[in-house]
Parts: structure tokens; C-alpha cells; sequence
């Protein structure tokens, strides 16, 4: 017969279980909030030009004039909207235009998503330097928050910025951990938070 889980075993699956899935739900969450009729304003001035720099990436490609110090956030902006026409194309979306996606959600959703992903980087960095319990409180601040919320609605580089600045401290303090540890290598973490501080400087 299957032997029964001792109560310690269950907390301990309970504690896995809850770790996985609080973060988890944050994300969607804050995403559901960010992506929520993404495309209903209108373009701001700001963004109209992004649109218009993706726009002389899809025709002429990458030039020396527009591979300027934001090119990361406009190489996904380009994938985005290359992306959202691809769809618009489709038999599905010309059989139902209400399920065709603009260019105005098409432009915002890169940093919707990464900023309902950033919640997650938050989590990690609090609950690794406070606990638990504030990470998870950290996390559901950031995703729920109205103004961060309405800031990763725009097609903004700083909400890149900000993701890969904390994922970057992600690598870093997991780093330290390993050669506090002295079970692994840290070097490989070193090397992937120097990527992010990287990838950070090409966005903004």
C-alpha cells in the first residue's frame, strides 16, 4: 500500500505549491490590467515615432541612422507589430475583424508584458533580502499598482529599463549566493548580469 504523507511532508508541498502559484497569479494579474484594451488611445507623439522607426526597420533594415542607444526596444517593438500584421492576415482575423490587433496594442504589449513580468523579479530580489512574505507583498504591489500599471501601457523604454536593471540584480545576488556557498560556480551569473546591464543600456 502507498505509505501517508507525513504532516511535515504536506507543509512542505503546500510551501512549494504556494510559492510557485503566488507569483505566478501576480503575473497574470498585472498582465491582465496592462493588456486590457491596450489599444484603445491613440498614439501619443512619443510612440508614433517608435511606430515610424519600426516602420524604416521592416523596410530598409538596420542602418547606422537608426540603430541608435534604443535599438533593443525597438527590435521588439518590431517583432511585436511584424507579429500583430502576420495575425491581421490571417483567414481568422479577416473572417472576424473584431479580432484583429492594432498597431497601437501591438506597440504597447512588449512592455506591458515585461512589466507584468517584472513583478516576478521583484518577488525574488525582496524575498531573498527580506523574506517570503514581504516579496510576495512587494511583488503585489508592483502588479497591482495603478501608476506602474499605467506607465507599462505606454510604449515607454523605461519599463525595459527597469526589467532588465532588477534582472540583472537577480544575477548578481544569485551570484553572491553560489560563492557564499561554494556549490557552484558564480561566474556564469556574473556573466549573464553583465548581459542584462548590457541589454539595459541598449534599451534606454
Amino acid at each position: 500500500t502507498r505509505p501517508e504523507l507525513f504532516p511535515e511532508q504536506i507543509v512542505r508541498s503546500t510551501s512549494r505549491a504556494l510559492v510557485a502559484s503566488a507569483p505566478a497569479l501576480l503575473v497574470l494579474a498585472g498582465l491582465g490590467l496592462r493588456a486590457y484594451q491596450l489599444g484603445a488611445e491613440s498614439l501619443s507623439e512619443d510612440e508614433l515615432n517608435k511606430v515610424r522607426a519600426v516602420a524604416e526597420y521592416r523596410e530598409r533594415g538596420l542602418r547606422p541612422a537608426n540603430g541608435d542607444h534604443r535599438f533593443l526596444m525597438r527590435a521588439l517593438l518590431t517583432v511585436s507589430i511584424s507579429a500583430a500584421d502576420a495575425w491581421n492576415a490571417s483567414a481568422a482575423a479577416r473572417q472576424n475583424p473584431s479580432r484583429q490587433i492594432s498597431t497601437e496594442a501591438a506597440a504597447r504589449l512588449p512592455g506591458a508584458l515585461l512589466g507584468a513580468l517584472t513583478s516576478v523579479l521583484i518577488f525574488l530580489l525582496a524575498a531573498e533580502l527580506f523574506g517570503f512574505e514581504v516579496g510576495l507583498i512587494a511583488a503585489a504591489l508592483w502588479a497591482l499598482d495603478p501608476t506602474a500599471v499605467g506607465f507599462n501601457r505606454i510604449a515607454k523604454q523605461d519599463s525595459f529599463l527597469v526589467f532588465l536593471l532588477l534582472l540583472a540584480k537577480v544575477f548578481w545576488l544569485r551570484g553572491q549566493r553560489v560563492a557564499e556557498e561554494g556549490t557552484r560556480r558564480p561566474e556564469p551569473f556574473y556573466w549573464a548580469a553583465a548581459a542584462a546591464f548590457g541589454a539595459m543600456m541598449a534599451s534606454k
